[in-house]
């Protein structure tokens, strides 16, 4: 059996988008977590009118109004958001370290 149920999202209610094949998980700031039948690239097509999406990886989509720390160990960056979660900052997104930096100084 498929539930399907039509929400509208706040933007400043989601923390992070996490891929899966062709679905998304939606995960929001009061913990809850959605799944839904979206690619991550539709998603991140849909969400460009707000800057503060920012991709860190091929399979993550952070909003980053709630990133609360960076830890970057020898070989791995990881952004920690809203309840605790630490994310994977791939090595191609790296550059972006910068900007997100950035972001949390003027917060």
């Amino acid at each position: 059996m498929k539930i399907t149920e039509k929400i509208t999202l706040n933007p400043e209610d989601i923390t992070w988008f996490e891929s899966d094949i062709n679905y998304t998980k939606v995960n929001l700031t009061n913990g809850r977590q959605l799944i839904i039948s979206y690619t991550l690239k539709k998603i991140a097509d849909q969400v460009k009118s707000y800057s503060n999406f920012i991709r860190i990886h091929r399979s993550l989509l952070v909003n980053s109004n709630h990133i609360h720390s960076i830890e970057i160990s020898d070989k791995d960056i990881f952004i920690y958001v809203s309840g605790n979660h630490r994310l994977l900052v791939s090595r191609r997104k790296r550059n972006l370290l910068k900007e997100i930096a950035l972001n949390l100084c003027l917060h």
